[in-house]
């Protein structure tokens, strides 16, 4: 750390990413919390105080944080306390169309505040500190890097009301972090809504055939890693890997901070 930035960092101290509270520069934290790991691997080291999750939330929120730790379904990434084979029932039942699908957090307390408030309250500054909370737990797991990085879309009266979206927010800072482009090779071809208060089956209906890849050469023959700030069901990322599938992409992985339990 430079003179310049320490002294920033004492007179304009870092703020826990739920709470708002201010942190102590340097300060780790008092307590901590597992990770996540990819089926068939090892898990990936739990990350130390001195990296940037000292930097990401106060001690009372670090306590209360859950992450998403195996064993989980091999293709969606949900937890299974009582695994009967590397895939869950659901996606024996309906393949989705993605090859896998990773969360770092449960959608829960300090997770769920931070994400709202990333999400609704115009904090695109917490952009660059989430993701690198999301690349010090799923980086670990890359056998080898994808070929390109997107996000999933916003319809574009949704985009301009809110000001930003959220996910290629994330995307851009993954893509920097891993050296990997990321493009908008995927639109939200109609305004779909949100998806709460919707069930499985509704909220795969609501977003069926809602993406578009409008120049699938760019896809062709390649690997995407698709970036989004929360999954519920899965149905929007399954919905975007098929786009990307259909128009050529040779398979989809998913990346997203945190689901619900």
């Amino acid at each position: 750390m430079s003179v310049i930035q320490a002294v920033a960092n004492y007179f304009f101290p870092e703020c826990c990413l739920a709470c708002g509270a201010a942190l102590s520069p340097g300060a780790p934290p008092s307590a901590s919390y597992g990770t996540t790991s990819l089926p068939g691997k090892a898990a990936p080291p739990i990350p130390q105080p001195g990296m940037q999750l000292s930097a990401s939330w106060c001690s009372n929120c670090l306590a209360r944080i859950e992450p998403v730790c195996i064993p989980v379904c091999t293709r969606c990434g949900r937890a299974m306390l009582h695994p009967l084979s590397r895939t869950c029932l659901g996606c024996t039942a309906h393949k989705p169309a993605f090859r896998s699908l990773r969360t770092a957090f449960f959608y829960s307390g300090p997770v769920r505040d931070a994400a709202l408030r990333f999400k609704h309250s115009g904090k695109m500054e917490m952009a660059a500190r989430l993701a690198d909370i999301l690349l010090a737990h799923l980086r670990p797991c890359l056998d080898l890097p994808p070929d390109l990085i997107a996000s999933v879309p916003m319809f574009p009266t949704r985009l301009l009301r809110r000001g930003y979206n959220q996910a290629a927010l994330l995307a851009d800072h993954v893509s920097s972090a891993l050296s990997v482009p990321h493009r908008p090779i995927l639109v939200r071809t109609r305004n779909t809504g949100s998806q709460e208060g919707r069930n499985t089956d509704q909220r795969h209906a609501n977003v069926a055939g809602a993406f578009a890849v409008p120049k699938p050469d760019l896809v062709q023959a390649r690997t995407i890693l698709l970036v989004d700030d929360v999954v519920a069901s899965g149905a929007t990322a399954s919905e975007c890997a098929s786009a990307l599938m259909s128009a050529g992409a040779s398979a989809v992985d998913v990346w997203a901070l945190a689901r619900p339990h």
